[in-house]
Formats: C-alpha cells, sequence, structure tokens
C-alpha cells in the first residue's frame, strides 16, 4: 500500500527567525583527550555518553555531568560483543537505557549503572541498510527512502515487510535532473513523538519543518522560514557546495526539539551554534545563540546543553544551561 500525503487540512505556518526571542550563550569548555572522532552524544540520568566512530578505537565514553572522563566501553570488530557500526539513536528510552542503531542491521539496547555498560538486548530490525531508522513500536519501524516515488516508508521488522510509503517531495529553487538529486536535495532528518504519534521532518536544503500525523500519514503542518538566507538554483553549485544549508541534526528531548539552524553556505566556516527550540507542535519558542560552534550536541531534560567542538584540530566539550 502506497500513501500519498493531501494538502487537504495541511496547516501553512510562517516563521521570521530574526523575530524570535534569542539568548546568547556563552560556553564552558574543556579538551577532549580520549577520542578520535566523536560523532554523537546522549545523557543518561548523570552521566554523559559519547560515541566514537574511529574504528581502532573503544566505541562509547562515559563522562560525568562536569566532563570528566570515566571508563569507554566496547570495541569495533566482527567478534563477540564488537561492533562494525554504531550509529544514531532509534528510540527513547530511560535514564539508565539507549537504543542504538548497530551494525546495519540491528537495534542494541544498551544499559548503563555504577558497575558501567552492558548489552542487554540485539535484535535484527532490517535487511538493507537505511537512512534515519526510527522505531515506531515493537513491530513498525520508519526511514528515510531512496530512489523511490515517495520520501518515507513503514516497515515491519517481524513479517520483513514495506507497510507503507508516504509524504511528498517539497519543491526547492534547485531543479533535480535525476531521482538521486531529488534525494539529496530533499534531504531531511526527522524525530518521532511517540505520545502525540507525530513526525517532525527538518529539511537541510529548502527552509521547512514538516509534521505528519503517523496515524493517518498526513502532512498537517508545514512550517516556512520566510527570512531564510535564499537558496540557489544551480543544480552545478549545489553539489559544489555553494547550497545554503538551513537545519541539520534535530533532537526531541521530553516535550521540546531541538535542531541546529544553519543559514550559511554548505562550504562556510561555521562560528557559532544558533540552536531552535519549539514544542512538539511545531510552534517555535525561542533560540539560543552559542559562542561556539557544536556539530554533535545534546540537551538534558533540565536544560542543560552538552556539545562537541572542533578548534585546531582538538576536540572540545561545551556545556551551559539554556
Amino acid at each position: 500500500m502506497c500513501l500519498s500525503c493531501s494538502r487537504k487540512g495541511c496547516e501553512q505556518v510562517e516563521y521570521a527567525i530574526k523575530a524570535i526571542e534569542s539568548n546568547d550563550r556563552v560556553l564552558d569548555t574543556c579538551t577532549i583527550k580520549e577520542i578520535y572522532y566523536p560523532c554523537d552524544i546522549y545523557t543518561l540520568g548523570n552521566d554523559i555518553l559519547v560515541i566514537n566512530r574511529d574504528n581502532n578505537d573503544k566505541v562509547i565514553y562515559r563522562y560525568d555531568t562536569e566532563m570528566s572522563f570515566k571508563e569507554a566501553f566496547f570495541s569495533y570488530g566482527r567478534a563477540g560483543n564488537e561492533f562494525s557500526f554504531v550509529g544514531n539513536y532509534l528510540k527513547y528510552g530511560n535514564d539508565s537505557t539507549l537504543y542504538l542503531y548497530t551494525n546495519w542491521f540491528n537495534c542494541t539496547e544498551f544499559s548503563l549503572d555504577n558497575n558501567g555498560i552492558t548489552v542487554t538486548d540485539n535484535f535484527h530490525i532490517l535487511n538493507e541498510v537505511q537512512n534515519n531508522v526510527i522505531l515506531l513500536n515493537d513491530s513498525l519501524l520508519f526511514y528515510r527512502a531512496l530512489l523511490n516515488d515517495d520520501p518515507f516508508h513503514v516497515y515491519n521488522y517481524v513479517t520483513d515487510e514495506v507497510v507503507c510509503g508516504f509524504g511528498e517531495f517539497p519543491g526547492s529553487s534547485i531543479i533535480p535532473e535525476t531521482d538521486a538529486d531529488r534525494d539529496n536535495i530533499c534531504l531531511c532528518n526527522s524525530v518521532y513523538d511517540v505520545s502525540g504519534k507525530k513526525l517532525v521532518s527538518f529539511y537541510e536544503s529548502i527552509p521547512i519543518i514538516r509534521i505528519y500525523d503517523m496515524e493517518t500519514y498526513d502532512l498537517i503542518r508545514e512550517i516556512r522560514i520566510v527570512d531564510s538566507e535564499k537558496q540557489i538554483t544551480s543544480l552545478d553549485d549545489y553539489y559544489e557546495e555553494e547550497g545554503f544549508i538551513y537545519f541539520l541534526r534535530p533532537i526531541l528531548i521530553g516535550k521540546y526539539i531541538y535542531s541546529l539552524y544553519l543559514n550559511v553556505k554548505s562550504n562556510s566556516n561555521v562560528e557559532k551554534t544558533v540552536l531552535v527550540k519549539m514544542d512538539l507542535n511545531g510552534n517555535i519558542i525561542t533560540t539560543f545563540t552559542l559562542d561556539r560552534f557544536c556539530p554533535v550536541y545534546t540537551v538534558s531534560e533540565d536544560g542543560m546543553f552538552y556539545g562537541i567542538s572542533v578548534l585546531n584540530d582538538e576536540y572540545f566539550f561545551c556545556k551551559t544551561k539554556l
């Protein structure tokens, strides 16, 4: 069954980012000496977990909230209790549990306690590598489809079948020549609100946010940023990194969604972090401007920002109260 989102009943909302209340923050920083390639960060209780993607090093690094190193866990490899790949989180656990996309086809449940981090479950969820994978419930998952007429798929990993395709590709000033061009131009990253059963998608090269009802798969709200830099029109320039990047790395924490808002050309040197904070209905509440750019970040439920910045080939932990 293939479904296509209808514009009927879709609410159109416009925001000017510069008109939204902005808060400036100066980050507390310290050098990271243990990790060669930090690629993601999570808060669990009173611990900060950093995922490393250097295959010659450990996988998960544990720090306290003062950014002091505690211990590193697991290794890359193909033996028991080793990983060939560790990716993004798949669903929200509690203050001691983390679910990550691992080894290209699996979900691994990691549990944290005073004694360390252990694998408490590991199960097969995919037969093909997919992007932006999110577990919806105990049998269904979401992913961003490629080279397909529908941008999104819902897949039953128990019965091994695509339940439906849904969504529509937004228009852009950059005209694609192939389906691969279209997928690149319309690249988005989504988060899932399990309580409201809503999918919120942030587009990298188009200044919009879309919200889908995951019971009907209808597009119910589209948020447009009206004061963003105007996107280029040349496909060649886009691939030469002359195009503008808008939203990156959205995360859902408690009752709020955060996303990086760049609004710069993809080849630009970004010096500050602009973070958009919105509620689960897509209403932008405020923005934060932090004095360093942190491409890897998270926010705790009590509003502490933890990020990782790079300066002169060194990594730095950064934190502040939002």
